[in-house]
């Protein structure tokens, strides 16, 4: 059987460092090292796979965001530098369905 995972491209940006230390909106202690993203509508936990220049990484929603007109995803500094995302740029991504056991 052949599964093919299709990224929607999208547009996003990265946050951290003025938020360390802070709780996230899905509770989370924000810092360095927190792997995730942030969305508008996904569920907390939900997770995601992000591609960037062929990296790929799954991460969970991990606060609400982003705030910036036509962005549709938040990386944490951890998953930015994770993926070697500098900018606001696009990435692929998608929801990761959980695996059945």
């Amino acid at each position: 059987e052949l599964a093919i995972t299709v990224h929607r491209s999208a547009l996003a940006t990265w946050f951290g460092p003025g938020f360390y230390g802070r709780r996230t909106a899905c509770g989370q202690r924000m810092s360095r090292t927190l792997l995730g993203v942030a969305h508008k509508r996904m569920r907390c936990g939900t997770q995601v796979a992000v591609l960037y220049k062929g990296r790929r990484i799954t991460v969970p929603v991990v606060d609400r965001g982003p705030f910036r007109d036509g962005t549709d995803w938040d990386l944490t500094a951890a998953t930015a530098q994770a993926l070697g995302f500098e900018h606001t740029d696009r990435v692929g991504a998608v929801r990761v369905a959980p695996t059945a056991y």
